[in-house]
Formats: C-alpha cells, sequence, structure tokens
C-alpha cells in the first residue's frame, strides 16, 4: 500500500517531465506516507521506496553528467496513463478529458495549480484539502482569508519541483502566507525558486508541525522572521 500511494503521487506531472526525486520524498514525509523508523530517517525511507519504484519500473531514473546517485527520474508516457486511470478511480487526483491534473477537490483531498487556470474556491473543500502541488502555475495570486481554513493541509508545494532553471514561479506577496497561522498540521512548506519573496512573515513560527522548510533559489530572500527559531520539528 506504501508503494502504490507514493506511485500515484507521479500522476500530477506533465507527460516526458524530469521530477526531482527530493521533491517526490519530501512530499511523501509530508503526507506520512513514509516515516522514520527506529534504524532508518524518514528521507531514508524515502529513498528506499524510490529505489523500490526504480527496480519495479514504475519510474525510469534519469542519469546526470559526473553524478553517481540518481537525483532524477521520469514516467514512461503508458504508466503515466495507467497512473492517472488509477488516481482517477482512487479519488487521489482529479484530472481532465486530457490527463491533466486539476485544481477540483471536491471529491479528494489533494488539488493542484495548474497553469492559466483560475481557481473556484470552494471554502468547504479547503478545509480538507491534505495537499496542495503547483504542476506548472507560474504567477501565484493568493487570497489570505482563504488560507485560513487549510486547518488539515500537510503539504503546501508552491514552489519548483524539476531542476529547471529557466522555469520561473512568481508571487505578487507573501501576505498569504500569514493565513496559514492555523495550519499546523503541515509538514512541508515548498517555496522553492520563488521570485519577489522578500521576507517571511511572523506567523511562520506557529506552523509547529513544519518538518521541512524548501528556499532552495529564493534569491529575492532578505531576512528569516525570528519565530522560525521556535519550529522545534524543522
Amino acid at each position: 500500500l506504501q508503494l502504490k500511494l507514493c506511485l500515484l503521487c507521479f500522476s500530477v506531472f506533465p507527460e516526458n517531465t524530469i521530477i526531482s526525486k527530493r521533491a517526490m520524498i519530501h512530499w511523501w514525509i509530508g503526507e506520512g506516507l513514509v516515516a522514520a523508523t527506529r534504524s532508518q530517517t524518514a528521507e531514508d525511507v524515502g529513498n528506499a521506496c524510490f529505489e523500490k519504484l526504480i527496480a519495479l519500473e514504475m519510474i525510469e531514473p534519469v542519469y546526470q553528467k559526473c553524478r553517481y546517485r540518481v537525483n532524477q527520474c521520469k514516467l514512461h508516457p503508458w504508466i503515466r496513463r495507467m497512473l492517472i486511470k488509477v488516481a482517477k478511480q482512487a479519488r487521489f487526483f482529479e484530472f481532465d478529458s486530457d490527463g491533466n491534473a486539476t485544481w477540483d477537490c471536491s471529491a479528494t483531498h489533494r488539488a493542484c495549480l495548474v497553469e492559466e487556470h483560475q481557481q473556484e474556491i470552494d471554502v468547504a473543500s479547503l478545509r480538507n484539502l491534505l495537499t496542495i502541488f503547483n504542476v506548472n502555475e507560474q504567477y501565484l495570486q493568493f487570497d489570505k482569508c482563504w488560507f485560513l481554513d487549510l486547518r488539515k493541509i500537510a503539504v503546501l508545494q508552491l514552489g519548483r519541483w524539476h531542476n529547471l532553471r529557466r522555469h520561473h514561479i512568481e508571487v505578487d506577496s507573501t501576505d498569504f502566507l500569514e493565513g496559514l497561522q492555523l495550519s499546523n498540521q503541515l509538514k512541508y512548506l515548498c517555496l522553492r525558486a520563488i521570485s519577489r519573496i522578500i521576507e517571511l512573515p511572523a506567523s511562520i513560527g506557529g506552523l509547529s508541525n513544519l518538518r521541512i522548510l524548501d528556499l532552495h533559489a529564493c534569491h529575492n530572500l532578505e531576512r528569516l522572521s525570528a519565530s522560525i527559531t521556535s519550529l522545534q520539528m524543522l
């Protein structure tokens, strides 16, 4: 069951994209799909799952020059189509008629941000969301008010999930992060490579269960709030 759930996470990615292993393991940790044991860290368990999926030929390793470890992967188109079908049946994510993941979370606990798609926010659905994953939205515009309803959110992947440096993600303001003050189930927050993030609000210190905060390549970031020192699980 663990491997199946980890594998279904790959269903949201567009065809022929290269996916970061680190992003996937952080997602799995955030949702609790992998967890630490007495002898292994959560990252170790996640790495083991990733290697098993490669061994089972469910995902394809992508090798990089001068690197011995596999840090990226991709999906065969046939495997991707199969995963989309299973994910639909399991209500893991919702997809449109072309097999692209959507924001629709009326019958699931997960939603995707997709390019040039205006989300119609159903507040009742927000309260049960477990994961929001930014698939390819480049311009993030959020209302702080509806972030206050993300009471059960565990994974908030707003930044980049691949290593394409030319891919640009921009946010108008970080005010929406203040709305996360009640999201005490949040374990993984990714703001990787998002432009115009200058500082993190003090409310970030209220995310008592936050384990992973990805600020890699946030080149405009100047200040971290002092409240970040209260994040004991980080």
